[in-house]
């Protein structure tokens, strides 16, 4: 296989050895391209984040189960002092009612300790396991907002491929023009499930969609798309 190049991209390259060489030897111009395919291949592999993702969590999920098995405190040691809460209580009540800060100046001077035991324990690996609503509003990505989390456990789950099923009767399984799909479309309501999540190329996914909506109907859609890429 033969490459050709113009002098700006050849100066690119030879920048990209340069960089590289910092390791301590000057990779050939072959070496060089291989090395940018894999960064390119690690940064925006969806394959290779969903793997990546995969691993967090287990290791998230792991750590918790470690934790669990510490053995809990007696319950002598995780006891309230029985001074401190009629401590609080009394520096509570002699402040006059709807004086805020003489109320908080009060629990900021008081000793004021937590009772361990009237905490309820929490599911922490449930916890780990499902996306906070404040990061799970910060990391949604692609039409209607899909979860990045869910996005990783689809391609994990589809192992990269396509899972739309050729006229035949098997799998299409191209690795090409992958798109993230719902199997009830978004027009009859959204739902971001899992199970309602898969992924198709290009060709599949149209083919679905005239299944749906019919031939007519996104043929029409196809001609908005051009008209639109047109100006």
């Amino acid at each position: 296989m033969r490459l050709r190049f113009t002098k700006e991209q050849l100066s690119v390259l030879e920048r990209v050895r340069e960089v590289l060489s910092a390791t301590g030897k000057v990779p050939s111009e072959e070496e060089a391209i291989l090395k940018c395919f894999e960064d390119l291949l690690e940064k925006r592999d969806p394959v290779r984040k969903a793997a990546r993702a995969k691993t967090r969590v287990q290791k998230r999920v792991a750590s918790a189960e470690v934790s669990s098995d510490v053995p809990e405190l007696p319950q002598a040691e995780r006891a309230v002092p029985p001074n401190a809460r009629s401590r609080v209580v009394s520096m509570m009540t002699a402040v006059p009612k709807g004086d805020v800060r003489s109320e908080l100046t009060a629990v900021q001077q008081g000793d004021v300790v937590a009772e361990m035991t009237a905490v309820p324990k929490r599911d922490e690996l449930a916890e780990l396991t499902a996306v906070p609503k404040s990061e799970e509003k910060k990391k949604l990505r692609g039409r209607r907002g899909i979860p990045t989390l869910t996005i990783h456990r689809v391609w994990n789950r589809d192992e990269g491929c396509c899972s739309g099923i050729l006229p035949g009767g098997s799998r299409c399984s191209s690795k090409i023009g992958l798109q993230v799909d719902h199997v009830r479309p978004v027009a009859f309501g959204q739902d971001n499930r899992l199970e309602n999540l898969r992924l198709l190329c290009r060709q599949c996914n149209i083919a679905a969609a005239e299944v749906v909506f019919g031939t007519a109907i996104m043929e029409r859609y196809r001609w908005l798309n051009v008209r639109a890429s047109f100006g």
